[in-house]
């Protein structure tokens, strides 16, 4: 009894001292509330400062990963373009390799023409050069009036005989009924790069691809025609390729016009099929093509030729006036180079010619840089186009005189625009600036020309 009295009595006196105590445990807890408050709330702002400048570092760092996606996706875009512009507009190192292997698998495999009896295979080529022409109506002008003629009617027969002979003509048609055999060789192959021609050709230095219909000044002067007699060339090596040839050589004849118009004739190298002079014309011509690697391709042709003049060379000169020379004059010189340069779509010849014909001297050259400007071979229809200027200069050592062109120094400017309709046609836009020192009086001479130039 006692003891279960005496727990009571202290589980009471336990509680009173329990309810003494909670005012005391209140305030305790208020004040550690109070002090939580002073302490945290600082606290609490701060970071609510740090979330508000973290929120604004991450939307800069958005945007910045934003632009920088976007500059990747243009460099993407940027690349895939320059590879599709590559698939479609292949290099022009790559595009004449691929030309030269079709060559060379025609040449095994013909797929055109015919096989006569005898094994040899024939195919016929052929060009059709329709043109509209307007020449200044100058004095002297012998067709001032604008027209559109046909130039000429070209056939290409070749005839090949596996891979050891190569029989070539060009046969040009006029309006005028007159048919001329240009060309007609024939080359025999003692091995892949080495050959013997017979016939009339072009001499080696006229291997100038002008592009135009606008004939180079000293092209029409001193090689436009094509000479009779016997080459041996060849190429030992990819970087080495000669030439060396015997024959008739050119008579000297004043008929041979600036451009399209028939007029102010120069003196000019033209075809001697019969009338040879006392020794043979011959000619030696060794070309360069260094490899440079991925800056292009560059070919120079340092040439030599050495003759004697005609006795009706000799008669011609001594009828022009201020010409010093006498009988005896009759040595026949011409040296200089050729230089051409390609890289991608930039093309560039050059030609510098020196000519001695008994005491009459002559200097000609010309430069001639040319750009692609757009070339897209997926197309059909007018798939290129290219820009051309060329300046030609030739001079004489004779004074002017203004009645007798044949003594005039000449200059011309070609400016043109070549497109290409689709494959092998041409349109042809060219300007020709045609300028002459006359002793006297200017000329007008200068020259539109359109032509429609059409292979097959």
């Amino acid at each position: 009894m006692y003891s279960r009295a005496k727990r009571a009595d202290a589980k009471t006196a336990s509680c009173g001292r329990t309810e003494r105590f909670f005012p005391l445990i209140g305030s305790f807890n208020v004040f550690l509330l109070f002090f939580s408050l002073l302490t945290f709330t600082p606290v609490i702002a701060s970071a609510g400062g740090e979330v508000d400048e973290l929120k604004e570092l991450l939307k800069k760092m958005e945007d910045r990963h934003q632009k920088e996606m976007s500059e990747i996706r243009k460099q993407i875009e940027a690349i895939t373009r320059k590879e599709k512009q590559k698939r479609n507009h292949p290099s022009r190192d790559l595009k004449d390799r691929v030309d030269k292997l079709e060559k060379q698998v025609e040449r095994t495999h013909p797929e055109t023409g015919f096989t006569s009896p005898k094994k040899w295979h024939f195919d016929l080529g052929g060009e059709l050069e329709f043109e509209f022409v307007d020449t200044e109506a100058g004095a002297g002008v012998a067709k001032p009036n604008a027209h559109f003629q046909i130039d000429q009617l070209y056939l290409y027969p070749k005839v090949r005989y596996k891979d050891m002979a190569l029989f070539s003509a060009d046969i040009a048609m006029k309006t005028s009924g007159s048919s001329i055999i240009e060309e007609a060789w024939v080359r025999f192959f003692s091995t892949p790069k080495t050959y013997v021609e017979a016939g009339l050709n072009d001499i080696t230095i006229a291997n100038v691809p002008r592009k135009t219909e606008t004939e180079i000044l000293i092209e029409s002067v001193f090689y436009r025609d094509d000479d009779m007699g016997l080459r041996f060339g060849g190429k030992p090596y990819d970087w080495l390729y000669y030439e060396v040839s015997v024959t008739n050589g050119f008579v000297l004849l004043g008929n041979r016009q600036v451009s399209e118009d028939p007029s102010f004739f120069m003196l000019a190298d033209r075809k001697n099929l019969s009338n040879a002079a006392d020794r043979p014309y011959t000619g030696i011509a060794v070309g360069f093509r260094p490899h440079i690697g991925p800056y292009g391709k560059v070919d120079i042709l340092p040439f030599y030729y050495n003759g004697v003049l005609t006795d009706a060379d000799v008669t011609l000169l001594q009828g022009i006036p201020g010409y010093t020379g006498s009988i005896n004059d009759d040595e026949k010189q011409r040296y200089g180079f050729n230089f051409k340069y390609n890289y991608s779509d930039l093309s560039f010849l050059a030609q510098l010619l020196f000519a001695e014909d008994g005491a009459l001297e002559r200097r000609g050259w010309f430069v001639q840089p040319s750009y692609r400007i757009y070339e897209n071979a997926s197309w059909q229809w007018f798939k290129a186009y290219e820009l051309l200027y060329r300046y030609s200069d030739l001079r004489l050592d004779l004074p002017e005189i203004v009645s007798n062109t044949l003594t005039w120094d000449r200059y011309q400017h070609v400016v043109a625009l070549l497109v290409s309709v689709f494959d092998y046609t041409t349109l042809k836009f060219e300007y020709n600036f045609n300028g002459e020192n006359t002793g006297g009086a200017e000329v007008d001479n200068d020259e539109f020309l359109t032509q429609l130039e059409v292979k097959w």
